[in-house]
């Protein structure tokens, strides 16, 4: 190469390389301009937080909400069972939605905590989340607040640990403490994990056998079934049950007072009279009108309460009460029960009786809102009852339960609704299975500790005149409607159906005067055919501990009805409409577990041998999946016999338990058949 050349290639690299600086240069000017409008913006933003703090957290906090409002999207009404299969998606927008509002939150909070802004945003903080959940507190997937709440509550004390954590480490390592900051760490991390270690153990469902029935047999799912019943994994819920016993810690309350039974009623009638009659709530056959309003019946009740001082002295009275209270000289009264007997209602049924019925006495035992794993965890005395008649240990009686016996709906209205009419809430028609029982001979009767003649009319879309109701013959219900039970407005947590403490009235649980009732009628009418329905409330509470309080009278009831041979020619059927349910102290721990239990009820059924029972089909049928229409089909069974499917009342959506269930056909997909107005499938 000549010299020329070589300075030509030499000024041609210096040309590239200054052009290269000069690029560079620039780019390095661009990036400082960037980089000086970043700190221009930053330092704008710390500017405003100083002077006007108050409004930044103001801010942060409506981001907070906007972000758990967002969480709150839910399935669209009428594409439920669509939504469902998009569930994952929809999963992962809602936890991203709600961690952003959590972590905002929570960095709030513990700046509070360590007073570097006012206290008072604090309360904006609970006021806003307050409307919130108001707004939607449900537990569906179109309405899903409640769930929203329990995990932004569960996060929230998570991070707040975990964040105070860093800054004590933060500060300590910018101390050079580095020794007594690891000691700490791995301190803590060993108090957290062992604890947490033997809480999973405690709660684990196997451990706790949860599929485990009373006769030592556990749900099987065979390969054949259309329908498989999942284990929940944790038992967070065994977890809190026997520890919220509120009777325990402040003492049962007996309501027995004048003072309080007076306080509805005409204060000029009733001056000074201590002896008081409830008047019957079925009047020449027949309901008062609108009697299936709580609110109606309770003033029925107290329009209609009979003054027994005078009531008694004509001698003309064609109707005697059969439940009264009489006031002592210190206000304290006392509950007395009788049954009259009706001779000419007796010898009328008689004439109807129906050689093709299976039985003569039937027994409907309903506990509201009891899961089978929680009956049997919490009612140890009632279940030995129901051990004794297992795998045929006494040889004139059987009893059976059916593990797998799911709730259409984890609520009253829909399940009942099936059970006594045949027909679920959305059809809005159907007849009471009242009126099959007195065409074939049976006497009626029911009694239930709530100020209502069912549990679903209240609900006013769920009874339209499509919608024949027959009365029963006798009824226990005025009792309960009265300000020493039940107030129909307020409905405290210490009294009433819904009470968190033991429930006594008149100085007996409100149990006892069910089941004597129970008895009485039972007693009275020994030589008819009779049925009778019984409802109990205890379970229809947020702790899980008023049920316990049942066992001891139920279990006392059962084995004297026993010992005395008033089961003879009976079957009991005794169950729940479905698990608990209600948005309180358990939707915090609100996992699978919860779900499952909602939905699966239990059902045992305890019979008389004769030979018009199919044993092998009751046995079978105890691992197949049942539902309230299978329960309806068997009563129309036992009334009609055999033939009770060629009856114009049979609807053909169940099967009774007497006969073969084929359990290959009940599908998720055919279930939706009987469930169509509900979006999700029953089969786990």
């Amino acid at each position: 190469m000549d010299e020329e050349s070589k300075i030509n290639q030499n000024k041609t690299e210096i040309d590239s390389n200054f052009n290269n600086s000069i690029e560079l240069t620039s780019k390095l000017n661009k990036f400082n301009y960037f980089n000086y409008y970043i700190q221009i913006i930053f330092q704008t933003i710390q500017n405003f937080i100083k002077t006007h703090k108050n409004i930044f957290i103001f801010i942060c906090n409506l981001i907070s909400f906007l972000f758990y409002a967002l969480s709150l999207k839910g399935c669209t009404k009428g594409e439920e069972i669509g939504c469902v299969t998009k569930a994952k998606k929809l999963y992962i927008y809602l936890s991203i939605c709600l961690s952003i509002s959590c972590i905002i939150n929570t960095i709030i909070v513990i700046q509070i905590i360590y007073k570097k802004i006012n206290p008072f945003h604090l309360l904006y903080i609970i006021f806003g989340f307050y409307l919130l959940y108001n707004y939607d507190s449900g537990t569906t997937l179109r309405y899903h607040g409640g769930f929203n709440m329990q995990i932004f509550i569960a996060l929230s004390i998570f991070l707040f640990f975990v964040f105070n954590l860093i800054i004590f480490i933060y500060n300590d390592i910018k101390k050079k403490k580095y020794i007594k900051t690891i000691i700490i760490f791995f301190s803590l991390i060993f108090i957290y994990f062992i604890p947490y270690i033997i809480f999973q153990n405690q709660i684990n469902c196997k451990t706790l056998n949860w599929d485990l029935g009373l006769n030592n047999t556990r749900i099987i799912n065979h390969p054949s079934d259309a329908c498989k019943f999942k284990i929940p994994k944790k038992c967070y819920m065994n977890f809190l049950y026997k520890k919220l016993d509120f009777t325990k810690m402040f003492g049962p309350h007996d309501y027995n007072s004048r003072e309080n039974f007076v306080k509805k009623l005409n204060a000029k009638k009733f001056e000074n009279v201590n002896y008081f009659g409830y008047p019957s709530t079925i009047i020449n056959g027949n309901y008062p009108k609108n009697y299936f309003s709580s609110t109606f019946a309770f003033n029925y009740v107290h329009n209609n309460m009979i003054n027994m001082e005078t009531y008694n002295k004509t001698g003309n009275e064609t109707f005697f009460p059969e439940i009264t209270v009489k006031f002592n000289e210190e206000g304290i009264g006392k509950l007395s029960i009788q049954i009259k007997r009706n001779e000419t209602l007796s010898k009328e049924r008689k004439k109807k009786e129906n050689p093709n019925s299976l039985y003569k006495n039937i027994l409907m035992i309903m506990l509201d809102a009891v899961s089978r794993n929680r009956f049997q965890y919490t009612m140890l005395k009632t279940q030995k009852f129901l051990q004794k008649f297992m795998k045929n240990q006494n040889n004139n009686f059987s009893s059976f339960e059916f593990l797998k016996y799911q709730a259409i709906d984890g609520y009253t209205a829909p399940n009942i609704k099936v059970i006594y009419y045949g027909e679920n809430i959305y059809t809005q028609k159907g007849e009471n299975i009242v009126k099959y029982f007195k065409d074939n001979g049976y006497i009626t009767g029911h009694a239930i500790n709530h100020c209502g003649n069912e549990l679903f009319y209240d609900e006013k879309q769920e009874i339209t005149a499509e919608t024949i109701i027959h009365p029963w013959d006798y009824e226990n219900v005025g009792m309960y409607c009265g300000e020493n039970y039940q107030n129909i407005i307020r409905n405290p947590l210490n009294r009433g159906p819904s009470s968190w403490y033991r429930r006594i009235m008149y100085g007996r649980d409100v149990s006892e005067y069910n089941l004597e009732y129970t008895r009485k009628f039972w007693e009275t009418y020994i030589d008819n055919r009779k049925v009778f329905r019984l409802n109990f409330l205890e379970g229809h509470e947020d702790t899980a501990e008023v049920l316990k309080y049942l066992d001891q009278p139920l279990s006392n009831f059962f084995e004297n009805f026993y010992k005395d041979g008033l089961f003879n020619d009976t079957i009991l059927i005794f169950f729940s409409d479905h698990g608990l349910h209600l948005p309180r102290i358990f939707h915090i721990l609100a996992n699978e577990q919860f779900i499952f239990e909602k939905y699966l009820a239990f059902l045992y059924i305890v019979i008389n041998n004769n030979d018009k029972i199919d044993y092998k089909e009751l046995l079978s049928n105890q691992q197949k999946m049942i539902t309230p229409y299978d329960y309806h089909a068997t009563l129309m069974h036992i009334i009609y016999g055999k033939e009770y499917k060629n009856e114009s009342y049979y609807n053909h959506l169940g099967i009774s338990l007497f006969e073969y269930i084929n359990e290959t056909k009940r599908s998720c997909d055919n279930y939706l058949e009987f469930n169509k107005h509900h979006f999700m499938c029953r089969c786990y």
